[in-house]
């Protein structure tokens, strides 16, 4: 089975800043710019816009919530059994 790597944004603030911040042991002001996750499937950018860019949303018990924050674009769970890893970049 093959991995697939994807880089996220990470949101300056929120509730998916402190998230992440927990989940990767750092202090929220200490968390990078983007997050790298590999999946075990695919993730779509369909109803994206050219300039959008993913970011991670929120951790829930079901997965990783992804989306954007500028303008519209479709949100979507990757369940974290799909998820080999998720690590700073």
């Amino acid at each position: 089975m093959q991995e697939l790597l994807y880089s996220l944004k990470v949101p300056p603030t929120g509730a998916g800043r402190a998230e992440l911040a927990a989940l990767l042991d750092l202090e929220p002001k200490d968390l990078p710019e983007r997050i790298r996750i590999s999946t075990l499937s695919p993730l779509s950018n369909r109803g994206y816009t050219a300039d959008a860019e993913a970011e991670v949303l929120r951790l829930m018990p079901e997965g990783l919530l992804i989306g954007t924050t500028v303008g519209k674009a479709p949100r979507m769970i990757v369940p974290w059994q799909n998820l080999a890893y998720l690590s700073e970049e």
